[in-house]
């Protein structure tokens, strides 16, 4: 989530394109798993073999409709717990590779698999690695309820470092070991930013001016003024109006139907032009 406020940063566009890779249970939540259906992100059901398929159709998809995307890859596969970094070190010492506390092992093989569909499609130009660090923290928030509970880190660091398509490698082993490697040094740098309270990288060359931040302000502000209102209306007009209600609730059993008979609604989408 907070990865969107560096996008924002960057450029709108970058952040309007981007799509994520979640999990396939999460597009069956209310209100929030219709919104990224409709909006085409992509659920993995965390089958390989079945995941390579849906996500080639998907980058035909956005090729057949013209949209340049982002995609959002988490190699890891899950959120970084106590539970999981268990397995991922149950995984490391079956491989002989060193236990991270920092971050999980990533799967490599997916990696391989998701980078090697994008550049046959040619919708691959640049990888883009994200380190993500808190500053606080006795305040990372491990899920969306921690969110709602208030536990906001004081402050966000993300570290950025691109690499052009031309840069990497080819062949299978080698894209792997070259993700693991990115992994090793996430491991590093976090490492370093905890417990030497070392910040990222701020050589020189490194540094990019995003622009005039009160613009981005002034946008930030604009979009609150209009979707808060905006929310408010319509529980208003809901609770108050039997047409209005009765409209939701067609539109609510609908995307339940919908998701629940046909795969849902980005299903339906991708089959209309793929």
């Amino acid at each position: 989530m907070f990865f969107w406020g560096c996008l924002y940063q960057h450029s709108v566009l970058s952040l309007y394109n981007l799509k994520l890779t979640l999990k396939y249970p999460l597009k069956f939540l209310p209100s929030l798993g219709w919104a990224c259906q409709f909006i085409g992100y992509i659920f993995m059901k965390k089958k390989l073999e079945k995941d390579q398929i849906h996500f080639s159709n998907m980058l035909r998809y956005y090729k057949r409709v013209d949209k340049d995307v982002n995609i959002l890859l988490f190699p890891e596969g899950k959120d970084l717990k106590e539970e999981t970094i268990k397995e991922s070190d149950a995984y490391a010492e079956s491989k002989g590779l060193p236990a991270y506390r920092y971050v999980l092992h990533p799967r490599t093989g997916g990696f391989h698999c998701f980078l090697t569909e994008m550049r046959n499609s040619g919708t691959l130009e640049n990888l883009y690695d994200v380190t993500i660090a808190y500053r606080d923290d006795t305040c990372i928030p491990s899920d969306e309820l921690s969110l709602v509970k208030g536990s906001i880190p004081r402050e966000v660091h993300c570290h950025v470092t691109k690499y052009p398509v031309k840069d990497l490698p080819s062949s299978k082993q080698e894209l792997k070991a070259f993700c693991a490697k990115l992994w090793k040094a996430k491991e590093e740098k976090l490492r370093n930013f905890y417990t030497k309270q070392v910040n990222f990288s701020t050589e020189a060359d490194s540094l990019r001016n995003f622009g005039n931040s009160t613009i981005r302000t002034i946008g930030q502000l604009f979009a609150l003024s209009v979707w808060i209102p905006f929310t408010i209306y319509s529980i208003y007009l809901t609770s108050t109006s039997y047409l209005v209600l009765a409209y939701v609730t067609t539109c609510i059993v609908g995307l339940i139907l919908c998701s629940r008979h046909l795969g849902g609604f980005d299903m339906l989408q991708l089959h209309s032009v793929v």
